[in-house]
């Protein structure tokens, strides 16, 4: 690592991490419930390791939230990685596939000396030695894994644990009590000071049903050097003097109106001037009777963010510590406006859609963004003006039904026909969208992962630079 970059990455750290954790997001997928085995997995062993800790803030935990497994790792997380005390792997045929995993193995090793007592296999299936980095293979593992009467393998806990989950229990209690024990050696031999957060926020106290969301929340801005206040999930009495310390104000919502009292935090947060997060899940229904109309309008605010919880902490983060902007003289536009893009996305897709040509201006490009409310004639002259001057069309499709796209689709063919030179179509389409039945011939598709900003600007720039 250079001088200058090892300079900018200790820059970033607040201090290291004792425990790394190191998984496929293949295994952290969703089956049921609101989250993934591998997050529960994480969330049981901080609970068990602050017990044998004594406190949780005896040490620190980090697990990237990440969104797809085609990221690259950041200097930060590059930073973080080898820093840390200890590197917990989520062994996994998916793990193996992954070129980050194996990258996180290969910095961790590099800045380690001793690696026996500081690398743990968390097995999640049976898989040959001989595919398994050389590493690994006389190190201790914890087997999350069983064999039925058929010698079928079945992962421990799978989708989800519960109460019964004995030998689930068994391994992770095993598995905590030794990585409380290489932590408490590693702090003992290399005890660093534990400096200030970077920045401090205030999360709001919030239903039962949330209560886990706000511990992930917590815990995954902790990595970033955020702090919350307060730290646990019970009113405060004193919410003004906790704000004034505080840069923003977050929020997680969903149908329980405790009493009105999301409505009053949101209130006092606005007299105080702070700036706004909030957070609901996609598919949360408020439209029913049992909802009151004062929570309604909360939960309908343009403030609130309708994500993946992963996506939302990725928010806050680049909120609330926004990158430095760089200088304009080091890079000049992509496209010094030769081309012109017209954005189209339906009302459910606007947010995304506004993002997506905030960045293309950015890059050099000429936008036309279509209009979905308004007068019928404003909408019409501004799908008109789009199709009139684009070079490309690009549709975002993440929420909004598939055939909305498709009658949009239908006009695209309609509107080509009238000019010489055709405009390609492109369709950011999320993994999750409803499918489209019509699809003309030569429209191109871009697969995204629930961020269009970052993921499929991409792609689309690759698509349009030579």
């Amino acid at each position: 690592m250079s001088e200058a970059k090892e300079k900018d990455s200790h820059a970033t750290v607040t201090q290291p991490a004792d425990i790394f954790v190191s998984y496929a997001h293949v295994d952290n997928a969703i089956l049921t419930g609101n989250k993934g085995w591998i997050t529960s997995l994480v969330e049981n062993l901080r609970k068990l390791v602050s017990r044998k800790m004594g406190r949780e803030e005896n040490y620190r935990l980090w697990m990237d939230f990440r969104l797809k497994g085609s990221d690259a790792i950041t200097p930060e997380i590059e930073t973080q990685i080898q820093n840390a005390r200890t590197l917990v792997i989520c062994l996994s045929p998916g793990w193996l596939k992954s070129e980050w995993c194996r990258k996180e193995l290969e910095l961790f090793c590099a800045s380690k000396d001793d690696l026996k007592h500081r690398i743990f296999v968390v097995e999640l299936d049976v898989l040959n030695q001989k595919n398994t980095p050389e590493t690994l293979h006389d190190l201790l593992g914890y087997r999350f894994w069983w064999k039925n009467e058929q010698d079928r393998i079945r992962q421990l806990g799978f989708p989800l644990p519960n109460g019964n989950d004995q030998e689930y229990f068994d391994r992770l209690s095993d598995l905590s009590a030794d990585l409380a024990n290489a932590i408490k050696t590693s702090q003992s031999d290399n005890s660093q000071p534990v400096t200030a957060p970077k920045a401090t926020i205030y999360i709001a106290p919030v239903s039962d049903a949330l209560y886990s969301q706000r511990e992930i929340l917590i815990n995954g801005l902790k990595q970033y050097g955020i702090a919350a206040v307060p730290r646990s999930n019970t009113l405060d009495n004193d919410i003004e003097d906790n704000l004034a310390a505080c840069s923003h104000f977050v929020q997680l919502l969903d149908a329980d109106s405790m009493l009105g009292i999301p409505v009053q935090r949101f209130e006092v947060a606005q007299s105080a001037g702070k700036p706004i997060l909030q957070w609901r899940e996609k598919t949360l229904d408020y439209t029913g009777e049992h909802i009151n109309e004062e929570h309604r309008q909360l939960l309908d605010d343009k403030t609130v963010i309708a994500t993946p919880l992963p996506d939302f902490i990725r928010i806050v983060h680049e909120t609330v510590l926004p990158k430095p902007k760089e200088k304009e003289d080091k890079k000049p536009p992509v496209n010094e406006g030769n081309k012109t893009i017209f954005v189209h996305a339906g009302l459910e897709d606007y947010e995304r859609a506004l993002s997506v040509t905030k960045l293309l201006r950015g890059k050099g490009y000429g936008i036309v963004l279509s209009r979905c409310q308004g007068a019928p004639k404003h909408i019409r002259q501004s799908i008109e003006r789009g199709f009139k001057y684009c070079d490309v069309v690009l549709v975002l499709q993440q929420i909004v039904p598939a055939i909305v796209i498709e009658k949009f689709l239908e006009k695209a063919q309609d509107y080509s026909q009238r000019r010489e030179t055709k405009p390609s179509v492109l369709i950011c389409h999320d993994k999750d969208a409803e499918i489209l039945t019509f699809f003309p011939a030569g429209v191109q598709t871009l697969e995204c992962h629930t961020n269009f900003h970052e993921h499929c600007l991409e792609q689309f720039l690759a698509k349009m630079e030579p």
